[in-house]
C-alpha cells in the first residue's frame, strides 16, 4: 500500500510493484473500480520520481514478490536520489495485501502497525 499526497484535500491509494504503477484514483475521492471497458496505462513507478511532489508513504510485506523487499529498497534509492520526502516500512511475517482484512493473507500485528504508520503520517503530513 502506498499513499501520496498532493494539494489539500486529494488522497490517492495506489495498488504498486517495483514496475508498475496502476493509477485507479480519481480527484477528491479514493480509489475507483474501473469498468473492462476502460484501458488502463500501466507505467513504471520509478518513472514518477523526478516528478514526485508530495511526500510517500509505503508500507510493505518483507514475504511480499511484488514489489520484492530488495524492489523497494531499489525505489527508496531512486526516491533519495530525487530528494524527495518519502518513508518505507516493511513489516516481517507479512507478503502481498497484509492490509486486506477480507483476505487469506490478512495479517492483523501488521495491519495494526501500519494503520499506526498512516495515522502519523497523516499527522505529520496532513495537519495545518
Amino acid at each position: 500500500m502506498v499513499i501520496a499526497r498532493e494539494g489539500a484535500r486529494r488522497f490517492w491509494p495506489r495498488a504498486t510493484s517495483s514496475s508498475t504503477l496502476l493509477s485507479t484514483a480519481t480527484e477528491g475521492s479514493s480509489s475507483r473500480i474501473l469498468p473492462d471497458a476502460v484501458a488502463v496505462q500501466m507505467r513504471p513507478i520509478i518513472d514518477h520520481a523526478p516528478s514526485l511532489r508530495c511526500p510517500l508513504l509505503g508500507l510493505f510485506g518483507a514475504e511480499d514478490l511484488h514489489p520484492s523487499p530488495l524492489e523497494t529498497t531499489k525505489i527508496a534509492e531512486v526516491l533519495a536520489d530525487h530528494a524527495k520526502t518519502f518513508e518505507f516500512h516493511t513489516f516481517e511475517a507479512a507478503g502481498h495485501a497484509f492490509f486486506a482484512a477480507d483476505r487469506p493473507t490478512y495479517r492483523v500485528a501488521a495491519a495494526k502497525e501500519g494503520w499506526e504508520q498512516v495515522l502519523r503520517w497523516f499527522e505529520r503530513h496532513l495537519a495545518s
